[in-house]
């Protein structure tokens, strides 16, 4: 109808000027973000041939303004200020555009990679145009949140806590206590880097797109620390007998291709199998 098809004029005009703005006026943090996360995309089986959307798209994202301004945890302008004692001055707030791109996302650390995270919508959507509108507004409803140091539900520090006690009420004491001997720790080395990613390169393809299909059908992350949680009871006789730091990450990481996500969760949400 006229209502749709003006809606999707005004989607194509604004995605024109913000990739117009990220070829001719480029963020300097920008670039450097895009740049490295294209390189994760480059050696991806499932997502290399998208490279040129994911790169267009990402670039448009991180240069979009309309990410930061409708994020309910989103970055906070820098305040002009002087250290009394050493006399450092901080950055004024001109030279905010210099330190991060204008749309405030910044990587959680080195293997963080915000770009990426939109790599699985090229497979549902044709047009970059949409691959940016629906991506913008995945990370102003749920992304965002993993980047504030709140405890807030859906922020990582909840997810993270609501993992831990997960695993504890099925039991899970003697499976920490072991991974930790082994120098392993399952929350920092393991679970907040599958929630941190959204599973996205733990899982295979299509359970990557249905576990998304699951979070925003119910509008919750905690599909995520039930999955984690889930994997770890699933895998837990095989961490328990292995004999190293090495052996635990093997049976972890690897055959993440091969779980089955949502009947996983099923079995774990609705039965005692789990439970140690």
């Amino acid at each position: 109808d006229d209502a749709a098809l003006a809606e999707e004029k005004v989607k194509g005009s604004s995605y024109k000027r913000l990739t117009e703005r990220a070829s001719h006026s480029p963020n300097p943090s920008a670039v450097a973000a895009l740049e490295r996360d294209m390189e994760s995309v480059r050696n991806d089986v499932a997502y290399f041939p998208f490279e040129e959307k994911i790169r267009n798209a990402g670039g448009a994202f991180l240069h979009d303004d309309w990410v930061r301004d409708h994020s309910p945890f989103s970055y906070q302008p820098i305040i002009e200020g002087r250290h009394r004692d050493l006399g450092l001055e901080l950055p004024p707030p001109e030279n905010d555009n210099k330190l991060l791109p204008p749309s405030g996302v910044v990587a959680l650390g080195e293997e963080d990679s915000p770009v990426r995270a939109a790599a699985f919508l090229c497979l549902v959507y044709e047009h970059e145009k949409d691959i940016h509108a629906v991506y913008r507004r995945l990370h102003a409803r749920y992304h965002c949140r993993w980047s504030a140091i709140s405890s807030l539900p859906g922020t990582m520090l909840h997810l993270c806590h609501c993992f831990e006690n997960l695993v504890l009420e099925c039991g899970g004491y003697d499976l920490f206590a072991h991974m930790v001997t082994m120098g392993m720790h399952p929350l920092d080395d393991v679970a907040f880097i599958w929630m941190r990613d959204g599973f996205e390169g733990y899982l295979d393809v299509e359970q990557h797109l249905l576990l998304w299909d699951r979070i925003i059908g119910y509008d919750d992350l905690m599909l995520l620390p039930l999955l984690a949680a889930g994997v770890f009871m699933f895998r837990s006789e095989q961490i328990m007998g292995a004999g190293s730091r090495e052996e635990i990450a093997d049976v972890l990481m690897e055959g993440g291709d091969q779980l089955d996500a949502m009947a996983l969760l099923r079995s774990f949400l609705f039965s005692d199998a789990f439970v140690l």
